[in-house]
């Protein structure tokens, strides 16, 4: 093959030849025009190298329209033909330390999208992502900068994939080749290639795909039965719970706690998401038909309390006009109230970064010390009903630490709660459901081995020792449950004298013979222990909890017992206490149940 020195590079070719294709595209435009845009694509071109110097490689001819934002601390390889268009809202590419994002050839990426990668995101060939996207294989993409291998889980996009506006791709996602999603869909499962999805979360769309589907009630029911048939009489009593609906109101979106309280199909519960831009309209509204066993009413202190909105704008208010504002709001949750049988209010909290001014918030008129004072007249008018419960929000945001809000999210969707603080709200709200609607945990199963007292002398109980004191800890956690009217049992290979024996001869405030329902020695395997002592007192399996130190033992009755819930069990000793205190099974004491008996 005879080369021609004069010919010009593949790239230059690419290059006018999409001029050329250009020039014919707009043959209708006056030649003025088509000057303008030949122009706006040079300058487009030229841009492109400074916005992506710092990229690790860049094919030919990337345009970059607008002003956008690179940070890479690790690895960002960018294909052939890259249309980036920036003019609105900038663009953002992020690589973390370990992260390497890789952009195939002709990909299209549209204003107000971030693309980050604490370990890796790649987009193929052909694709295009239309306008404020997020790109993120790590929940905050903020944080990719610092993310380690062990929380990012990387995200594959295939070829000639269309995202549309508003998209949000969660991490460890993979979507085919030819896949569409659409506008405002939040993708936290894969994607297979040529169909369609949509929704929070998105779900595949059945004219284009096929859909998952779950089993039908009939085939979970008859699998039941034929899984019961040989069971026990206990385990056959295990019954699949109805399903619950209710309504989410706020001043904010809520969609995405919705699919969270859907997410666990042992407690099925489904959610109507009342839009946000009705409030407080909605709370005085008749809500749907189907959907008035619950009702969960967040909203934001500013939004509820017009008054402290106030206060955050820097105005001098009093403190009547704030109690007044908060009566206000119990009145419009009381008359909503009434149509629902149960309503579940997250109290006010406030972002951490909005940090106010420490030294003076805590005083009288302060922001912390009126947000103090409207939760209290909140929790104690509103109180006073039998079917309206506070839950503690403080809590949700303490667990979640600085991922519990991000700032983007409310100017991209209106969410005033990072998705992590969602999670951990979602769970409690489960949790006080299924008290509420007698899905509650009653028989508490415990091995003693090493799981109870762990052979510690009887005489060291008292001591300044820390296995020792962490295990009164844990006996006085138990004794509380106890006391709330959870039923606890002792399973021992000693035989049931000696386990007797054993709790008799214990000093100090530690749980006493007559804390137990029952002991019995292990005869044979655990899971038939479990299943006798449950038989015995008459709870179903369902109700059940079982605690052991041993990961294999746990294993075998969690695989022999689906509906017995075998919590994780830590290895330390020292964390038992905070371990039991940490489960939601047993949120619904015998005390609430009694209450709002007496109030109805």
């Amino acid at each position: 093959m005879i080369l021609d020195k004069n010919a010009e590079p593949p790239e230059v070719r690419g290059l006018l030849a999409r001029l050329r294709r250009a020039w014919a595209r707009d043959s209708h435009l006056s030649i003025k025009r088509r000057i303008q845009k030949g122009l706006q694509f040079g300058i487009q071109l030229m841009r492109a190298r400074t916005a992506l110097k710092t990229c690790n490689r860049v094919g030919t001819n990337a345009r970059v329209a607008g002003r956008m934002r690179v940070e890479n601390h690790g690895v960002i390889v960018i294909g052939n033909y890259l249309n980036i268009n920036s003019s609105w809202v900038p663009t953002e590419l992020v690589a973390g330390r370990e992260g390497r994002i890789e952009i195939g050839d002709d990909i299209l990426i549209n204003f107000g999208t971030v693309i980050a990668a604490g370990k890796g995101v790649s987009i193929c060939s052909g694709s295009m992502i239309g306008p404020h996207c997020i790109i993120s294989d790590v929940d905050i993409p903020e944080t990719a900068v610092e993310a380690g291998l062990g929380t990012a889980k990387p995200i594959q996009i295939g070829k000639n994939v269309w995202l549309a506006g508003r998209v949000t791709v969660r991490p460890g996602v993979t979507i085919g080749d030819g896949a569409v999603v659409v506008a405002g869909s939040i993708v936290e499962s894969d994607v297979p290639a040529h169909v369609m999805a949509s929704g929070i979360p998105a779900r595949l769309l059945p004219k284009l795909g096929a859909v998952p589907r779950a089993p039908s009630e009939g085939r979970a029911a008859q699998e039941a039965v034929e899984a019961g048939s040989s069971a026990p009489a206990a385990q056959q009593a295990n019954t699949r719970p109805s399903l619950l609906c209710g309504s989410l109101i706020s001043d904010f979106s809520l969609d995405e706690l919705a699919h969270e309280l859907t997410a666990d199909t042992t407690f099925p519960v489904d959610a109507a998401v009342i839009p946000w831009a009705q409030f407080p309209q909605s709370l005085t509204a008749a809500p749907p038909a189907n959907a008035r066993d619950f009702c969960v009413v967040w909203t934001r202190p500013e939004a509820a309390v017009p008054t402290f909105a106030r206060l955050l704008l820097g105005d001098s208010v009093e403190e009547r006009q704030l109690t007044a504002d908060v009566d206000a709001f119990c009145e419009l949750v009381e008359r909503s109230a009434r149509n629902y049988r149960y309503v579940l209010i997250p109290s006010w909290t406030q972002p951490a970064y909005l940090r106010g001014q420490p030294l003076i918030d805590c005083r009288p008129g302060g922001v912390l010390s009126s947000l103090t004072a409207m939760n209290l007249r909140l929790t104690t008018t509103i109180g006073g009903r039998a079917n309206v419960f506070v839950l503690n929000a403080a809590r949700w945001q303490s667990a979640v630490g600085p991922l519990a809000s991000n700032p983007r999210a409310w100017y991209l969707g209106h969410m005033a709660m990072a998705r992590p603080l969602i999670i951990e709200a979602a769970r409690d709200i489960r949790a006080a459901l299924g008290a509420l609607f007698g899905r509650q945990r009653m028989l508490l199963v415990l091995d003693s081995e090493n799981a109870l007292w762990g052979g510690a002398p009887p005489e060291s109980i008292a001591s300044a020792i820390p296995i020792t004191q962490a295990y009164a800890d844990f006996q006085l956690a138990l004794r509380l449950l106890r006391r709330r009217g959870v039923l606890l049992a002792v399973l021992g290979k000693a035989g049931k004298s000696a386990l007797l024996e054993m709790i008799r001869s214990y000093t100090g405030p530690v749980l006493r013979e007559d804390d137990f329902a029952t002991c019995s020695s292990i005869e044979g395997d655990e899971a038939a222990n479990v299943v006798a002592l449950a038989t015995r007192l008459g709870v179903g399996l369902d109700a059940v909890v079982y605690i052991g130190a041993k990961e294999a033992v746990r294993a075998r009755v969690r695989e022999a017992l689906p509906a017995v819930y075998v919590p994780d069990w830590p290895s330390d000793i020292l964390l038992y206490p905070s371990a039991l205190q940490g489960l939601r099974c047993f949120d619904t004491p015998s005390a609430v149940d009694d209450y709002v008996a007496a109030a109805q």
